[in-house]
């Protein structure tokens, strides 16, 4: 099988494209908009800008921001807590819990806390770590094929 080369770019501006229409359209027919909430626990340099970047693209899509930073000295059981109370939040459809998150905190476990609520509660909520694995377990977990 042949490699065939993309553009990114040019993909990245059709999916905006194509998501600011959805979200247009679904404001077009007075349903609630997608939101997005955004966790960062610390002040790492890096995941600011990250997270700012996709504040800032969700704006420009028309998708709610529910941006929440803790403390970097935060423990498991605040972490836990919010995201619980996001996903009681009716308003949010997704959660990105920026990585990483400062030692001390069990990853494992708070992406455990994020996953049971979303799947019991919110069945409807796309939800996938910042990463990688974790949109590759998003799109397979779509029906997308993935190849190499």
């Amino acid at each position: 099988m042949a490699a065939t080369i993309i553009d990114g770019r040019e993909v990245a501006a059709q999916v905006r494209a194509d998501v600011a229409r959805e979200v247009q359209a679904i404001a077009d027919r007075g349903g609630r908009l997608p939101g997005l909430a955004t966790i960062l626990v610390g002040d790492d340099p890096a995941s600011v800008i990250y997270v700012a970047n996709k504040r800032k693209a969700s704006a420009e899509l028309g998708i709610a921001d529910f941006h929440r930073q803790l403390p970097a000295d935060s423990s498991q059981a605040d972490v836990a807590g919010l995201i619980e109370a996001l996903n009681a939040d009716t308003g949010v459809s997704g959660i990105l819990l920026q990585l990483p998150v400062p030692d001390g905190l069990d990853l494992s476990a708070l992406q455990e806390v994020r996953a049971r609520f979303l799947a019991s509660r919110h069945r409807q909520r796309c939800d996938f770590s910042a990463s990688h694995a974790g949109l590759g377990r998003s799109l397979l977990g779509a029906g997308m094929a993935l190849g190499r």
